[in-house]
């Protein structure tokens, strides 16, 4: 009977391992081609009108900022600037600003001068001296939905701290402001 059930065994193991290595499957395949991905761009814009946009405006001129005779105290008129999220991807842009290169009189001017960039919208302001805003970007208190416009007002103050030295002085700035993705 041991030899039965051994015979058995032996038999059934054959057929177990000739079926499990000789067991084939048909496989066909089939190639997709042309699939295609294409990713959306942030976009930002700045006006001096709200008509004529462009990714780099020069403020300067009789109708915008320029600023003269300014004295311990003094407080500049608002100058209005206006961005738009022109953005292809539907993404909100929180927008930041930096001075970026200033000409003149630096180190006798950033100190004692204050930039103050205003949303129009509901408030919001950022307030820096010329030297905070130099240092790094500063956040703007402005997000921007697609497509979304916004003015700004700028104005510049000289503090009533200052004193004689700031006499006759000149700064030319450069500044850059930069729209981040956002939630």
């Amino acid at each position: 009977m041991k030899k039965i059930i051994i015979g058995l065994l032996s038999l059934f193991s054959v057929v177990a391992i000739s079926a499990g290595t000789a067991y084939a499957a048909f496989s066909s395949s089939v190639t997709v081609s042309d699939v295609a991905f294409t990713t959306g761009t942030s976009g930002l814009q700045v006006s001096l009108d709200e008509t004529n946009w462009t990714s780099s405006v020069d403020i300067g001129g009789p109708s915008h900022m320029v600023v003269q005779n300014a004295f311990p105290g003094y407080t500049s008129p608002a100058t209005h600037i206006f961005f738009k999220n022109t953005s292809t991807s539907a993404i909100n842009l929180k927008l930041s600003g930096q001075l970026t290169s200033a000409t003149g009189d630096w180190n006798i001017l950033k100190d004692v001068s204050t930039v103050s960039a205003t949303n129009d919208r509901n408030s919001n302001n950022a307030s820096f001296t010329l030297d905070q805003w130099n240092a790094s970007a500063r956040d703007m208190g402005i997000t921007l939905a697609p497509s979304q416009e916004v003015g700004v007002s700028i104005v510049l103050s000289i503090s009533p701290s200052a004193d004689n030295t700031i006499a006759g002085k000149t700064l030319n700035t450069q500044w850059v402001i930069t729209g981040t993705q956002t939630p």
